[in-house]
């Protein structure tokens, strides 16, 4: 191995040239592009971690930065056994060795972001985990938390962790008249999130008090930022990121709303 291997910054310049993902090195950055990512893209970091040990950990970050569920997280662990049949879900049948959850907390300490956080696993398998590792979140380094209809309240507590910084919650009507709860819920567990997108699509015909209404209230006094586009039966509207501005009285710093 050249001694140049060891500068990290020529290695985020290797996985840079393999995959373009903005590599920072951090790792903190907002979002990597995962749609543009192709199985030959990962075979390449995958071929990258065997080549050497000083490449491997930063080869594996990349890798397991942003995945789209926790199936391949799961499958580490030799008692958990995949759904078999599109009706039955992922479920750990026995003890977690203890080889088996460190193995576990490796990879899971590496994800920042799971499209699909709760898909096809049942929840008993999350506290047997949650159990093991005497813990109340499975994903430390979690920092966005995407929230479907169908995940409204059951296992969102799962992920609500110290570093959590941003969530996106995107709903069809009627599960939209929970986007508030779901919200209030998640801001109460965890009060340093900064950034909140909201996606809401619906008939809103007869409603009083939409979603976005539903929102603004919970998050006026709060740092951040509304924004909102609205036409006759559809309403769309996001909660971002409220950049400090010693200027500005009011924290509520934009509300716009525009007919599309």
């Amino acid at each position: 191995m050249h001694n140049a291997l060891a500068i990290p910054e020529i290695i985020h310049e290797i996985i840079d040239y393999l995959i373009p993902l903005g590599w920072e090195g951090s790792l903190t950055r907002e979002r990597i592009n995962f749609d543009n990512w192709t199985t030959l893209d990962r075979k390449h970091l995958l071929s990258l971690a065997l080549t050497c040990r000083l490449l491997r950990g930063p080869a594996l970050e990349a890798l397991w930065i942003e995945v789209p569920t926790l199936i391949p997280l799961l499958k580490l662990l030799s008692n958990f056994s995949p759904q078999g049949s599109p009706n039955k879900y992922g479920f750990i049948d026995g003890p977690i060795s203890s080889d088996d959850l460190k193995r576990f907390n490796t990879y899971a300490s590496r994800i920042r972001l799971c499209s699909s956080l709760l898909a096809r696993v049942e929840s008993s398998a999350f506290l047997k985990i949650l159990e093991a590792n005497n813990t109340t979140f499975l994903l430390p380094k979690l920092y966005r938390l995407p929230i479907s209809p169908i995940q409204w309240q059951d296992g969102l507590s799962f992920f609500v962790n110290p570093n959590l910084q941003s969530v996106d919650i995107y709903s069809l009507l009627p599960a939209a008249t929970h986007a508030s709860i779901t919200l209030d819920s998640i801001l109460t567990l965890q009060r340093k999130v900064q950034l909140v997108d909201i996606s809401v699509t619906g008939d809103f015909t007869g409603i009083i008090e939409t979603p976005f209404h539903a929102a603004r209230k919970l998050l006026l006094g709060s740092p951040i930022l509304i924004r909102s586009s609205a036409s006759f039966f559809i309403w769309r509207f996001s909660v971002r990121h409220w950049i400090p501005n010693p200027r500005l009285s009011n924290n509520l710093v934009e509300s716009r709303t525009t007919r599309v």
